[in-house]
């Protein structure tokens, strides 16, 4: 019987199993649900596995901490249709203009802003992507420097909330999705500083010629353009961290009011709203597939004690927390580079939560460490998911694969330092939850 065979093998024929059908090109989300079907089809029969696929099928959609991923989805879409992001790109780099690589530090500005309005990387990449590839293109940056500030600003939506990763996280880990947006805000910050810093460094001694004698008061008028975001991002966050709402009910206040800006814009017509329904619901499919074959797996995984069985082996075998810990961000570091973010918390979490908290790691740090190691993955080949969006952006430029690459290493770099400064100094992230 597959259930009397020791952990270790179950786990090598489990993961196995799920890497052979990822090979042979299947969607990650039916992935996890086949494997996770036939794994307690061989344990228990057929009608227990269909039984407990069929709980998993219903009660997903229904779960209200679930609910605020196609609220989110359809908030982004929202900002992305009515060109809402664009605005804000445009008025950040004229507002910069002048100081050495205005340009990229208006993409970095403008990364963090729209990831704190829309929660999504692959969003805020192929929204600021067009115009900053292609001002900084024309305007004799190198395209792979170029490219790079594109990845990197993108990433920045893993961190800064309201982030997708962090929803799941949290649903999984039965974490606090609140105190995990309001963690996420301090290292997002700290990131988006050390890339602009590398930016500003970079614009230095690159570039002799540059005028900032353009007086504030013009500079402040530039700005009139970013205020719908900032409004939606202090709606949001606000309602959060003041207590008001839930993450659920925020996305849906986020929602009325991009709602409310795309109609006192007159940027909302039939035709764009219904490019924004369709979009909303692929993505939200998309995630919830993911979610529901993750769930599936990790029942098997549940079910065989398999995360029990980890966490004992850790401890039987006296291993430190900060090794269990770099052992964890190995992992996570390396399914970067290959499988999708939400695919990743959703096979792994289950898996080694039981060590986490064995050990004692809080879950709140130790989400934003890991949601940061995600992060890396998507700036890292050979599946860097906005290396990839950046490939498809810079086509008309002729923007190979290998200069986006070159052109991401130092805010690889970048992130790896301050990932390091918050694994040394825990309250980095803890300290804002701890006044909620």
């Amino acid at each position: 019987m597959f259930s009397d065979l020791n952990f270790f093998l179950q786990l090598f024929i489990i993961i196995t199993s799920l890497l052979s059908l990822l090979l042979i090109g299947l969607p990650i989300g039916f992935c996890m649900g086949t494997v996770g079907f036939v794994g307690l089809y061989l344990i228990a029969d057929f009608q227990f596995a269909l039984n407990s696929f069929s709980i998993f099928l219903t009660s997903t959609p229904m779960n209200f901490t679930l609910i605020a991923i196609p609220l989110f989805t359809l908030m982004a879409q929202i900002i992305i249709f009515c060109e809402f992001g664009k605005d804000l790109y445009t008025s950040l780099e004229r507002f910069l203009y002048g100081i050495p690589a205005s340009l990229g530090l208006a993409t970095i500005t403008s990364g963090s802003v729209f990831a704190a309005s829309t929660g999504s990387s692959v969003a805020s990449c192929a929204t600021i992507g067009p115009i900053a590839i292609k001002e900084m293109v024309q305007r004799g940056y190198k395209k792979s420097f170029a490219a790079g500030c594109v990845a990197g600003a993108g990433g920045l939506a893993i961190v800064i909330p309201p982030s997708v990763p962090f929803i799941i996280y949290g649903f999984i880990a039965e974490v606090s999705v609140s105190k995990l947006f309001i963690a996420g805000i301090i290292p997002g910050l700290l990131m988006a500083l050390a890339m602009s810093i590398y930016v500003l460094y970079y614009g230095i001694n690159n570039f002799d010629n540059y005028d900032n004698k353009i007086p504030f008061r013009e500079r402040i008028g530039y700005l009139k353009n970013v205020w719908p975001i900032l409004f939606l991002i202090i709606i949001v966050l606000g309602s959060i961290y003041g207590g008001i709402t839930t993450p659920t009910e925020a996305a849906a206040v986020g929602v009325l009011g991009s709602l409310f800006l795309s109609i006192i814009y007159k940027r909302l017509n039939p035709s764009i709203l219904k490019k924004i329904l369709i979009k909303t619901s692929t993505t939200t499919c998309f995630i919830f597939v993911i979610i529901i074959g993750a769930l599936t797996f990790g029942f098997l995984m549940s079910y065989l004690r398999i995360p029990v069985q980890l966490a004992d082996y850790f401890l039987n075998n006296k291993m430190s927390s900060w090794e269990i810990l770099i052992i964890i961000n190995i992992i996570f570091f390396f399914l970067g580079m290959f499988m999708e973010s939400s695919a990743i918390l959703l096979v792994v979490i289950p898996l080694l939560m039981p060590t986490i908290r064995t050990i004692g790691f809080d879950p709140l740090w130790i989400g934003v460490i890991l949601l940061i190691n995600i992060e890396l993955g998507l700036l890292t080949p050979p599946v860097g998911m906005n290396l990839y969006i950046i490939k498809g952006i810079g086509k008309e430029y002729n923007l190979k694969f290998n200069e986006i690459v070159r052109g991401t290493i130092p805010f690889i770099f970048a992130q790896i330092l301050i990932w390091l400064i918050l694994i040394l100094f825990p309250d980095l992230v803890l300290f804002l939850p701890n006044l909620m």
